[in-house]
């Protein structure tokens, strides 16, 4: 076993304060006593405040000696060898080297980096660097993390483990990266290679390393889109894709066809429609025909539903069509009214111009007979022009009131095929018969019939 090393005089340049000195001393002194005592944590925090209050070699040899019995090989190691740096006892030093020769097999080993290619630049966190190949006979056991850069070359990053006593090789394959060049359609999708984020597309000159890669395409509204790509070492790979929309399909007809259709008021195109993509969320559809009531509906779209839908619009003329309608028909019965009403004036005229009586064998007899003809045909056609006015205007406004101006229904939230609207009043058939009236006599029963005296005598006798 190696002994503490007793403090000796302090080193002429450190030239330490008495206070500095008696209190190194008392640290010292205390931690002598801790060690004794197999109490070598404790041992080693005395030691440790005692270098601090004058830094002398022997606490070095002291705090190695305490590292050594707690099995801490490699610290006790680093504090043996700060003590051949700067130790001028040569008995102490003597038996630090022996001590040394015992624990480096412990504690360390040796290791070995080849690269290929080689020159590759090597760097290992609390160990060192260098151009590879790169040694070093003196490594702490345990795990530890290169890495390797070179130009024109994707950096390695690689972990490996140093076996005390033994001789570690590890080899490095620096690989020269594919490149990818990555489009969708749309654009702005987020990619995902291997799992991990790359950005947004459009992405130009994506290092990767050679082999095979997954990537993943995510954009809100469509559908995720993952493929597998083959990147070969040095070369560029192009992938386009084209994301599908999230959502349904629609197939829509219409009563009459050739309707104009709206899909949240943006035109859709004319009935019938096929296999229309329709956006998650919900929809609204409007049918159009002229002189037809529009047909709406809402629709609630998921992903993956397809809607069947058929519009029937019932026809229907719009107000401007119906007071046009009545209106001509009130002006044509008053110019016929007016044009009677002329026809008789003219007759008046006649009469008092020439003060007689109609002369059915003269000439002015047969002329004023002729207007008055006239305006009993017209007024009688005056009169049937306004009949049909008020006929049309009553007709229309029963149309009117009996056809929807607007063909709604419930909101479609499954896949469903949209049947003709319910029916109007107009549409349901009148009938003028009355119920039939319940009896007010209820029927008799028959009367059962009369048993056999022979046959009941038998069923009742014992067999």
């Amino acid at each position: 076993m190696v002994a503490l090393a007793v403090v000796g005089p302090a080193p002429a340049n450190a030239k330490p304060a008495k206070a500095e000195l008696k209190r190194a001393k008392f640290h010292l002194g205390l931690g002598a006593k801790f060690f004794r005592q197999g109490s070598y944590a404790e041992a080693l925090a005395e030691m440790r405040k005692a270098f601090a209050a004058v830094p002398l070699p022997a606490t070095i040899f002291n705090m190695a000696r305490c590292y050594q019995e707690m099995g801490q090989h490699a610290e006790a190691v680093e504090h043996f060898q700060r003590y051949m740096e700067q130790g001028d006892d040569a008995k102490k030093l003597k038996k630090t080297a022996v001590a040394l020769a015992e624990l480096i097999p412990k504690a360390f080993g040796s290791l070995e980096v080849v690269c290929k290619p080689a020159g590759a630049r090597v760097t290992i966190a609390g160990v060192g660097e260098g151009e590879c190949p790169y040694t070093n006979a003196q490594v702490r056991a345990g795990s530890w993390t290169l890495i390797a850069s070179s130009p024109g070359h994707a950096d390695v990053t690689q972990s490996f483990t140093v076996a005390p006593g033994k001789r570690s090789v590890v080899d490095v394959t620096l690989q020269r990266p594919g490149r990818l060049t990555l489009r969708t359609d749309p654009d702005g999708a987020d990619v995902y290679v291997d799992g991990q984020p790359a950005g947004k597309t459009p992405i130009s000159d994506l290092k990767l390393d050679e082999g095979e890669h997954t990537l993943v395409f995510r954009l809100k509204g469509h559908r995720d889109h993952e493929q597998v790509v083959q990147v070969p070492a040095g070369e560029e790979v192009g992938v386009s894709v084209t994301l599908a929309r999230r959502g349904g399909a629609l197939r829509l007809t219409s009563s009459p066809s050739g309707a104009a259709v709206l899909l949240d008021d943006e035109p859709l195109g004319a009935t019938p429609l096929e296999g229309v993509h329709l956006d998650e969320g919900l929809r609204v559809l409007r049918v159009e025909a002229s002189m037809h009531a529009p047909w709406v509906r809402q629709v609630q779209v998921a992903e993956g539903a397809t809607f069947d839908l058929q519009a029937n619009m019932p026809a229907r003329w719009p107000t401007w069509a119906l007071a046009t309608t009545t209106g001509l028909a009130a002006l044509a019965g008053g110019a016929t009214l007016l044009g009677a009403r002329s026809a008789y004036q003219q007759r008046d005229d006649l009469l008092e111009e020439y003060g007689v009586a109609t002369d059915e064998a003269g000439r002015l007899g047969a002329e004023i007979r002729d207007k008055e003809a006239g305006g009993d045909s017209l007024l009688l056609a005056s009169q049937v022009m306004f009949g049909l006015g008020v006929a049309a205007g009553v007709a229309a406004g029963w149309w009117a009131w009996t056809t929807p101006e607007v063909v709604t229904g419930p909101t479609l939230t499954s896949p469903a095929t949209q049947q003709a609207p319910p029916q109007t009043m107009a549409d349901q058939p009148a009938t003028n018969e009355e119920p039939d009236k319940p009896d007010d006599k209820p029927d008799k029963p028959d009367k059962p019939d009369k048993p056999d005296d022979k046959t009941a005598t038998q069923e009742g006798s014992a067999p």
